[in-house]
C-alpha cells in the first residue's frame, strides 16, 4: 500500500535529468541578475546584507521543508517548530543554562515534534499536510497554556561571551547557521552516496527520518532567531513567512529527480532564500493589508512551478510536438523575469507596466502549456479509438 500524497509529490525521474539541473541554475541566475540591482546595491553594508540573508535563521526551517519535500512530504509545522525551539532556548537561558545547552534542548524539542509528524505519516499513513498541521496546532495550544507572556525576552548580553573583537551578533548568527547548514550538506552528500551505491532505505524510514530532521532544523532556526532579536515570540498561527516554501521550491525541491540531486538542491537553497527575500521586499506591494507579502510569495511560487512544468513538457515532447511546449517555456520564463524586473522601479508607471506585461506573458505561456497538454492527451487516445473499428470489422 502506497502513500496517498507523498508518492504523488516526489520529484519525477526524468530521462534527461541534466536539463532540469540547467533550468534550476538558470532560473536562480536570471532572477538574481534582475533582482540584485533593485536591492540597494549602493549601500556600504551591502555585503553584510547578502551574507546575513544567505545564512538567515529562516534557512534552517527552509532546509527542513526542502528535505521533506524531496520525499514528497509537506511539513507545515516548520514555523511552529521554529517558535517552539526559540521558546525552549529562551526558557533555559532565563533559567541559567548555557547557550549551547539551550540550543541543544531546542533541537531536541524540534526533533520530538518532527518524530511525531514522522510516525503519523510513515506508520499511520496520514497525509503529511494533515499530520503536520494537527501536530502544529497542538504545539500552538501547548505553548499558549505553558507560557504566560506573548514574548520571552533574554538579556542582550547573553551572547556577549561569543563575540570577539568588534564582531557583532550578526557574525555569531551567521557562523551558527552556517555550521548547522554544513552538517545538513554533509548529510545530503551521504544521501547521494547511498543513492549511487543503490543502498535501499525503506520508504517509511525515509519519511520518519526527514520529518524528524525537519523539526530539529526548524527549532534550531528559532533558537538562532534569539541571537539577532533577544526575543522568542509564542507561536499563534500555523503558517508564517512564506519565504520558507518559496526558497525550497526555487531550490528544486519538487522537480530535481535522479541520483546526486540532494546536494544540488541543498547548495542552491541559500541563494534561493536570498532571491525570495529580495522578491518579497522589492518586487510587489500587493494591496492586501496583512497578506501582501504572503500573496506576492504565492505569485512567485506559482510562476516558478509553471515554468518547471512547461520545461518538463518540452523535454518530453518530440519533433513538431515541441512547438507549443517551447513557446510556453519562453513565455512563462520571460513573464517571471519581467515581474522580477519591476523591483528596479519605484511605484509608478514603469513598475505597473512590468507587472502587467510580465503577468500577461506568463498567462499566455500557461495557456500554451494547457493547450499542449490537451493535444498530447488527444494524440495518446487516438490509437485506441482508431483500433476499435478495425477490431469490429474483423469480428
Amino acid at each position: 500500500m502506497g502513500y496517498l500524497l507523498e508518492d504523488r509529490l516526489r520529484p519525477p525521474l526524468p530521462a534527461d535529468p541534466w536539463s532540469r539541473d540547467v533550468l534550476l541554475v538558470a532560473l536562480l541566475l536570471i532572477l538574481a541578475s534582475v533582482l540584485f540591482p533593485a536591492w540597494d546595491i549602493a549601500r556600504v553594508d551591502f555585503l553584510h546584507m547578502v551574507v546575513g540573508q544567505l545564512a538567515s535563521c529562516l534557512l534552517l526551517p527552509a532546509a527542513g521543508f526542502l528535505l521533506a519535500l524531496r520525499y514528497g512530504a509537506i511539513d507545515v509545522s516548520v514555523w511552529v517548530a521554529m517558535g517552539a525551539g526559540g521558546l525552549v532556548a529562551a526558557k533555559m537561558i532565563l533559567g541559567g543554562a548555557s547557550v549551547p545547552l539551550a540550543f541543544a534542548a531546542a533541537a531536541g524539542v524540534g526533533l520530538a515534534i518532527g518524530a511525531v509528524n514522522g510516525l503519523l505519516v510513515a506508520l499511520a499513513r496520514v497525509p503529511s499536510v494533515i499530520a503536520t498541521a494537527v501536530v502544529a496546532a497542538a504545539a500552538v495550544w501547548a505553548a499558549g497554556q505553558y507560557v504566560d507572556q506573548r514574548v520571552l525576552v533574554v538579556p542582550e548580553r547573553t551572547f556577549d561571551p561569543y563575540l570577539w573583537h568588534d564582531s557583532g551578533v550578526l557574525a555569531v548568527r551567521v557562523l551558527t547557521v552556517s555550521a548547522v547548514y554544513l552538517v545538513v550538506l554533509l548529510g545530503l552528500m551521504a544521501a547521494d552516496w547511498a543513492g549511487w551505491r543503490k543502498l535501499h532505505v525503506p520508504r517509511w524510514l525515509s519519511l520518519l527520518a526527514v520529518l524528524s530532521i525537519s523539526g530539529a532544523l526548524s527549532a534550531m532556526g528559532g533558537a538562532c532567531f534569539l541571537i539577532d532579536n533577544s526575543t522568542a515570540p509564542v507561536p499563534t498561527r500555523l503558517i508564517d513567512d512564506l519565504r520558507v516554501p518559496a526558497a525550497a521550491i526555487l531550490a528544486g525541491g519538487l522537480f530535481l529527480g535522479r541520483k546526486g540531486r540532494e546536494l544540488l538542491a541543498g547548495v542552491s537553497l541559500p541563494a534561493a532564500m536570498l532571491v525570495a527575500t529580495i522578491w518579497r521586499q522589492k518586487v510587489w506591494h500587493l494591496p492586501a493589508p496583512g497578506y501582501g507579502f504572503a500573496l506576492q510569495l504565492l505569485v512567485l511560487m506559482g510562476m516558478v512551478i509553471v515554468v518547471h512544468v512547461a520545461f518538463g513538457r518540452y523535454v518530453e515532447a518530440r519533433g513538431s510536438g515541441r512547438r507549443l511546449p517551447v513557446a510556453s517555456v519562453l513565455m512563462t520564463l520571460s513573464g517571471l523575469a519581467l515581474v522580477a524586473a519591476a523591483g528596479n522601479f519605484a511605484n509608478g508607471l514603469w513598475h505597473d507596466l512590468f507587472h502587467a506585461f510580465g503577468i500577461a506573458a506568463w498567462l499566455s505561456g500557461t495557456a500554451a502549456l494547457l493547450i499542449g497538454m490537451r493535444r498530447a492527451d488527444r494524440t495518446a487516445d487516438a490509437p485506441s479509438r482508431t483500433s476499435e473499428p478495425a477490431e469490429a470489422s474483423e469480428q
